[in-house]
């Protein structure tokens, strides 16, 4: 291996990382798009090189970051390269789509986790109770504009939800760490791609299936929930049921929507159909509980199976 290329290489990862950092911290509404591109530079240099050399100039961008941001730097190194180094570390070994979407989940969750505890220790504040009082003061000037505070029942739902965001912070750190992984990894292959380096795509949404065991985890946590209801709003099985249900829910609405995908595939029938429904349950969330509940049939007696042996 060149040295030179590795030194090279190396600056230029940097320089194009702290650019993207600066314009997503500067371009507010593009920022947004950004933040899922900042690891890509770090994907590419430590597709090519391993794991030891992305590690060294994580800590070359966190030297140079620190001067720029402060103690901002250590958040982007923590969640952002290293996620692009779990990337391209897993590519590099020719792991598939989901063993890399494994590594990486793992890599932003505990950066995001780490993050969340760092910033409580260090400022004393937490970020949470932050978000609940700015939603809090928001909910009071809609009331106050609309005229409806004379009516507290109105409101009395999201003032609920709001109260229990503490609650359920772990469900909510995985979740985003989940989903932003997933769009990490999805730009990362593009950008592999292009540069002409072998990266494993997801299959299709329809060939997608959680594991059957995913089912008890389900009907634990409905019981766990039972259980919540009789015990009251308080105690450990309030937290767990409260962190454990929206994870399991939303497993079983990904395999509803990939059961539907499966069986317009199946039929035949054109795929305009199943992507309006998936747009649908954006737009209209009481679909949800028929997506989730399609889910649960499929996983627990393997539909797509039986509508396999038919044909």
């Amino acid at each position: 291996m060149d040295k030179s290329s590795v030194v090279r290489d190396g600056v230029v990862a940097a320089g194009i990382f702290m650019a993207l950092v600066l314009a997503a911290l500067l371009i507010p509404f593009a920022g947004l798009i950004l933040l899922f591109f900042i690891p890509v530079p770090m994907v590419i240099y430590t597709y090519k090189y391993g794991w030891q050399a992305g590690v060294f100039v994580s800590l070359f961008i966190l030297m140079l970051l620190s001067l720029v941001v402060g103690a901002f730097s250590p958040i982007v190194i923590i969640i952002f390269a290293s996620a692009g180094i779990a990337i391209g570390e897993l590519y590099k070994r020719g792991e598939s789509a989901f063993g890399v979407y494994a590594g990486t989940a793992l890599s932003v969750v505990l950066g995001i986790v780490i993050t969340y505890v760092g910033i409580m220790a260090l400022t004393d504040t937490d970020p949470v109770r932050q978000l609940q009082l700015t939603m809090e003061e928001s909910m009071e000037t809609t009331e106050n504009v609309l005229g409806i505070e004379e009516d507290p029942e109105a409101a009395a739902p999201l003032f609920d939800f709001i109260d229990n965001i503490s609650v359920i912070v772990p469900a909510l750190l995985v979740i985003t760490g989940a989903v932003t992984a997933f769009v990490m990894q999805l730009v990362s292959i593009w950008y592999l791609r292009k540069r002409d380096y072998s990266a494993a795509g997801f299959p299709p949404l329809r060939e997608w299936s959680l594991p059957k065991s995913f089912i008890w985890y389900y009907l634990l946590a409905i019981i766990l929930s039972f259980i919540n209801i009789s015990e009251g709003q308080e105690g450990t099985l309030n937290t767990l049921a409260s962190n454990l249900n929206p994870v399991m829910e939303g497993l079983m609405v990904i395999q509803g929507l990939a059961f539907i995908f499966f069986f317009f595939h199946w039929k035949k029938l054109n795929i305009v159909l199943p992507i309006i429904i998936t747009l649908s349950v954006v737009v209209f969330p009481f679909l949800l509980p028929i997506i989730r509940i399609l889910g649960i049939i499929d996983l627990g007696f393997d539909l797509r199976t039986r509508l396999k042996s038919q044909k």
